[in-house]
């Protein structure tokens, strides 16, 4: 069995425009013709959350659900002599 596939013609536009797919991908105009733009795949941090050990889950810190930055949470030790541990 032989497979094809469909592949979109480029569309023309006039900048400023853009098309939401869903709230990571989107098309902008450059050049006025469409180019897909996914801020998942230029995203500068890992994706996955790190294994932080025994200082537990993972927190998200920047709230980006496209692009997210994890650190691992810090544990913070105070002593009677306020000496602190973090």
């Amino acid at each position: 069995p032989s497979t094809s596939l469909t592949v979109k013609p480029m569309r023309m536009c006039t900048p400023p425009y853009a098309e939401i797919i869903d709230e990571c991908t989107k098309y902008i105009c450059v050049n006025n013709q469409l180019v897909l733009f996914n801020k998942s795949q230029s995203c500068p941090f890992t994706a996955k959350p790190p294994n932080c050990g025994l200082l537990g889950f993972a927190i998200l810190v920047n709230g980006d659900k496209c692009c997210p930055k994890w650190d691992c949470p810090c544990r913070c030790s105070m002593y009677p002599d306020l000496n602190v541990i973090t």
